[in-house]
This record gives structure tokens, C-alpha cells and sequence, in this order.
């Protein structure tokens, strides 16, 4: 198992002590590439939130790894508990890749599971997207963000790690059913065979292109010079205009709080002939 990345460069792993990114962590040392080490111990599994975050820290100390590390008290967070945990990680990996130009980027171990099961929420909340599943590189608060395992199984990195006797510790709380991303996990992605995720994988593929198929062609359609012409807007097809919307809010990062229902409140909003602004 190999991965592929430049070595000019260097980068910044985002990791827990889990079997994913304990395998991440692996082959970037395997691997030759240079890298720094970035945790994040939410203190919400006592005590073995602490044991992991300390195995993890003398694991790159072993490897003469620079480490990062910030608590956050998780028990005093209020609401989706996923949702705010990810903003505090990521605020922290881009304050850290701020502090050092020479970090190109962060890495994380999402794979191939992780992709589908990302994919199959997408479509049970059936809010219109520009991208279904995950793409391998992005911009979050700021940073490059890498995946570089999304061609691989959750399954080939478990293998991976006890052939190569990795150290990793698995994280119970993703068995509880009650999340929605666990039970998709367990139920559902998990009694898969191969060939219905290379399958249902092809099926993301396409349906990408098609996206960015829409977007390129109501782009060129609206564009005139460097204006948008909202005459060109109410030609587009159903499918173009949202494409167009949707990525146009893609730009500011509102994206992720945009529905179908939304979409159309916003095209009726754009080409309503009422005032939008009333005056003070």
C-alpha cells in the first residue's frame, strides 16, 4: 500500500489514535515525506480519551515528529456535537499551517468508506450539492485540506495496520447507532460487497460530471463579459440553475446550509420585480 504526494512538500496530519489515520501516519513515515502531527482530544471518553491522546504523543515523539495538541472541553458543547468539534479542529489546523508557511497543507485519513457513507447522508437529506461524496482535496477555513486514502477500504488500512503491527485504539462511541453517519456505517455500508461499492462509486463519478457539466454550461450562458445577465438566468433549465446558484453561494462558503426548498426562495428573490430593500 502505497501513497502519492509530493515530497517537495510539507505537511500537517490531522490525527486521533485511531486505525486510520494510525495507517496514514505509517506511510507518510513509510513513505520518506515530511510532516507534522496535529490532535485534538475532546475529553468527552474519559479516561480513554487521555490514554490515546498520550499514545499518540509518545508514538511521534518516537518518530521525532512535531506535535500538536489542543483539549477542548466536549462536554460543554450544546447541539450537534460532530458539527462543532469539526469547526474547533479545523480552526486549529489552519491557525497552526498560519503560524508556518512552510506546511503546505493538512492531511486527513478519509477512505473509501468514508466517501460512501458521506454520499448516502447527502442523499437522505436531499439537499441539492455541487459534489456528492468527498472530494480528495479542498478548502476548509482557509486551508488545503489532502485526503489521500480515499482509494482505499476501511477495511485495507485494519489489514494494514495489523500486518505491519501499527498501534491504534478504536474509538467505541462510533458503534453507537443513534448517530446517523454510525448506523449508515454498520447497516448499511458496512454489509456491501466490493462490487456494489465500485458500483455505487462509478454512480458518484457521474453524477460529479454532471454536475460540473451543468455548472460550466450556465456559466457560459449567463456570463456577459464580466456580468451575469438575469434575462440569461430565467432561460436556464431547472437543473442549470440551481448548479449556478448553488456554486455561486459555493464562493462565499454558504454553501453547506443550502437546500432545494432555499434554492428556489433565492431565484424568486433574484428576479422579483418588488422592492428588496425596504428604505429606514
Amino acid at each position: 500500500m502505497e501513497i502519492q504526494l509530493d515530497k517537495s512538500k510539507k505537511y500537517l496530519l490531522a490525527a486521533s489514535y485511531g486505525p486510520d489515520s494510525m495507517a496514514l501516519l505509517s506511510l507518510l513515515l513509510k513513505g520518506g515525506y515530511r510532516f507534522e502531527i496535529a490532535h485534538v482530544n475532546y475529553h468527552v471518553r474519559e479516561p480513554e480519551a487521555d490514554e490515546e491522546s498520550t499514545a499518540l504523543f509518545r508514538y511521534a515523539k518516537a518518530n521525532e515528529l512535531t506535535f500538536h495538541r489542543l483539549d477542548v472541553d466536549g462536554k460543554a458543547f450544546i447541539g450537534n456535537f460532530e458539527a462543532q468539534a469539526r469547526r474547533v479542529r479545523y480552526h486549529f489546523f489552519s491557525q497552526i499551517i498560519k503560524q508556518d508557511s512552510e506546511l503546505y497543507a493538512v492531511l486527513t485519513a478519509h477512505h473509501q468508506d468514508d466517501l460512501l457513507e458521506t454520499y448516502l447522508m447527502q442523499t437522505k437529506r436531499q439537499n441539492y450539492l455541487s459534489y456528492y461524496g468527498i472530494k480528495i482535496e479542498t478548502i476548509i477555513d482557509g486551508v488545503r485540506v489532502m485526503r489521500p486514502l480515499l482509494a482505499f477500504s476501511k477495511k485495507d488500512l485494519f489489514d494494514y495496520d495489523l500486518v505491519n503491527k501499527i498501534p491504534f485504539a478504536i474509538d467505541k462511541s462510533n458503534f453507537d447507532l443513534r448517530y446517523t453517519r454510525n448506523y449508515i456505517r454498520h447497516k448499511v455500508v458496512a454489509k456491501m460487497t466490493s462490487a456494489e461499492k465500485e458500483k455505487l462509486i462509478d454512480t458518484i463519478n457521474q453524477l460529479n460530471q454532471q454536475r460540473q457539466q451543468e455548472f460550466l454550461l450556465a456559466k457560459e450562458q449567463l456570463i456577459d463579459g464580466h456580468k451575469y445577465s438575469i434575462k440569461a438566468l430565467l432561460k436556464l433549465t431547472e437543473e442549470q440553475k440551481s448548479s449556478f446558484l448553488y456554486f455561486l453561494l459555493a464562493k462565499y462558503e454558504l454553501e453547506k446550509k443550502f437546500s432545494s426548498k432555499l434554492m428556489r426562495q433565492l431565484e424568486n428573490f433574484i428576479v422579483s420585480r418588488k422592492p428588496n430593500v425596504r428604505r429606514c
